[in-house]
């Protein structure tokens, strides 16, 4: 157990990664001195974000938060967390903030993307004829998307704070445009029994009974429990026609998660007939589903004011879904 370490940062829109450096920080040492850069360390050395609010003329929600806004924000984590009583929060308006000033310090936190910068305090350290801090590194925490949670990404609205996929508002457009073939009421069953043979991918719930009720069971069932927005309780009679195999995962709504996409990549690979619940929203999962989808099986969905679509599964079907799902990336 160390005295008291010390770890630095602009904590801009403070998310699961600051976290995980300041649960770390807390752990090892009785106090923890946390350097919060100031709001003219940002403009010097950040000059192409800049900072949000009276600070600067380029007020924009998608900025670096004032000094004000993330030493609040700051101050309520340790309060939640049960820190406040062993903390102090020191403005610091360069990268070597108290380390140079104090000799009490006997560490120095950093995650993997910030050791260098403690590698810089030490040669400063030495140079002022103080002791080398020791160094303990974090890991980064990483987003759904195994890339690690930045504020930067969460600036750009790609992730959210606890690195959650984010639609983007420019993709709304481009997902109301259906990846396959919509069915009417004249040819769907017809349609439908034509399928009975390939592999069939259901996603939604109103569509995965539509299926049922024409006497296909899909082979990978998604749904969410809910249809239009509003709870859906499933017939006990069709529940138990859908593959005996059901999992929950965590999954939107405006977000693709991580365990999601990897069951689906998982399924695809033993394709063994499953129902996948998921808890939150089921709609954004037709990219993933398509992308890893077996060539040439069939993946039904609903689409919002539309109705339902049918997809043959090709490569070209198939390039289209990465391109759309990377601008989550």
């Amino acid at each position: 157990m160390f005295k008291h370490a010390v770890l630095g940062g602009t904590f801009d829109h403070l998310h699961s990664g600051h976290g995980a450096l300041l649960t770390e920080a807390f752990a090892i040492a009785s106090r923890v001195t946390i350097g919060l850069t100031t709001d003219a360390y940002v403009r010097q050395y950040k000059c192409d974000e800049n900072i949000s609010g009276v600070a600067c003329p380029c007020v924009s929600s998608s900025r670096i938060q004032s000094f004000a806004t993330r030493k609040q924000q700051v101050e309520t984590w340790l309060r939640e967390h049960h820190f406040l009583n062993r903390a102090d929060i020191v403005p610091i308006d360069d990268m070597y903030g108290p380390t140079v000033g104090k000799n009490t310090m006997d560490v120095i936190v950093v995650s993997t993307d910030t050791k260098e910068g403690a590698v810089m305090i030490n040669k400063k350290r030495k140079a002022v004829r103080l002791p080398v801090l020791a160094v303990h590194t974090v890991w980064m925490v990483k987003a759904e998307n195994t890339q690690p949670i930045s504020s930067t990404r969460i600036r750009k609205q790609e992730i959210d704070t606890e690195g959650k996929l984010i639609m983007p508002d420019s993709m709304r457009s481009e997902l109301a445009e259906p990846f396959g073939i919509v069915l009417k009421d004249g040819n769907t069953e017809s349609i439908i029994r034509g399928d009975h043979d390939a592999i069939v991918i259901a996603v939604g719930d109103k569509t995965t009974k539509r299926l049922l009720d024409n006497g296909l069971v899909p082979t990978l069932a998604i749904v969410d429990m809910q249809v239009e927005r509003l709870p859906y309780m499933w017939e006990k009679e069709y529940w138990n026609k859908l593959p005996k195999t059901k999992q929950e995962f965590k999954s939107g709504p405006g977000y693709i998660s991580r365990d999601a996409t990897n069951a689906i990549i998982s399924w695809s690979k033993k394709k063994s007939p499953s129902v996948f619940v998921i808890d939150g929203e089921e709609d954004l999962l037709v990219l993933p589903v398509i992308l890893y989808a077996p060539i040439k099986s069939i993946v039904y969905y609903g689409q919002p004011n539309v109705g339902m679509v049918r997809v043959a599964v090709t490569d070209k079907i198939k390039e289209k879904a990465a391109i759309l799902l990377k601008r989550f990336y």
